[in-house]
């Protein structure tokens, strides 16, 4: 995709791609993060409730 860009934008299309390939990484880790922090926030507030309350 790369090459393809290169030979028709010349330079510019080569940094769009790129630029669209980090964004789309950026995507993905600040979504796992989200996630992660979503399930982990979710599984404590079950333990909690299982828990005898003295």
């Amino acid at each position: 995709m790369i090459e393809a860009q290169a030979v028709t934008y010349g330079a510019v299309g080569t940094v769009l791609i790129i630029q669209s390939w980090l964004v789309g990484v950026g995507f993905v880790v600040y979504g796992g993060a989200h996630v992660g922090k979503v399930l982990h926030e979710a599984a404590s507030r079950r333990i909690r409730q299982r828990r005898p309350r003295r």
